[in-house]
């Protein structure tokens, strides 16, 4: 079952849930790169905070997903800022490939991400609004919150880390980025606590 209702309010899903501190993780690196801060870190001789990359990231595309891919490779926010900050200057820099072994719920974040960027994400949801929008005013947040209720929603099964319900997780997250954009949207069902909690 994707979900369930108890009276009006909508239950988790049966599975394992991803462990707070990857949630945490995965939402915090996607406010990071919505709040054009994810490069602050790295040591440059540019005499500022890095190349900007929001614009590349707001224009449907690649690079989202493959931000991702490098992230989830190895669960590293710093080889992701380092892998963007080099193709931001022009650096040759490789299309990142998930290697062999990569968890499922791994490979389904940065699908997630990949068609989120492209635009092919849920577009009979997604087709009137401007997902770039996401990227521009709203500080990280609106992107930290779609990563946020992907992640909330998805499920493993207990044994195997196979996922049980990524349908149902990538059109949670298409909601939640309908929601943040167009605020006359109505999400159906509406969300439960544990969908948009901010581990």
């Amino acid at each position: 079952m994707l979900w369930a209702r108890a009276g009006d309010a909508l239950t988790a899903p049966d599975g394992e849930r991803l462990d707070e501190d990857t949630r945490s993780h995965v939402r915090f690196f996607a406010y990071w790169i919505g709040n054009s801060t994810l490069l602050i870190n790295i040591p440059d001789d540019l005499d500022d905070d890095g190349p900007e990359y929001l614009e590349d990231l707001a224009r449907p595309g690649p690079l989202l997903g493959e931000l991702f891919a490098v992230f989830v490779t190895d669960e590293d926010h710093d080889a992701a800022a380092r892998w963007l900050y080099d193709r931001q200057l022009g650096r040759h820099v490789a299309a990142p490939a998930l290697p062999a072994g990569v968890p499922a719920w791994r490979r389904a974040l940065a699908s997630f991400a990949r068609d989120l960027g492209a635009r092919t994400l849920e577009p009979e949801l997604l087709a009137e609004v401007d997902v770039g929008g996401l990227l521009s005013g709203s500080g990280g947040s609106g992107l930290e919150f779609v990563f946020a209720v992907f992640t909330n929603s998805l499920r493993l099964e207990p044994a195997g880390g196979a996922l049980r319900n990524e349908a149902w997780a990538r059109r949670r997250g298409a909601e939640a980025a309908r929601a943040w954009l167009d605020r006359s949207y109505s999400v159906n069902p509406p969300w439960a606590r544990w969908e948009t909690e901010l581990v």
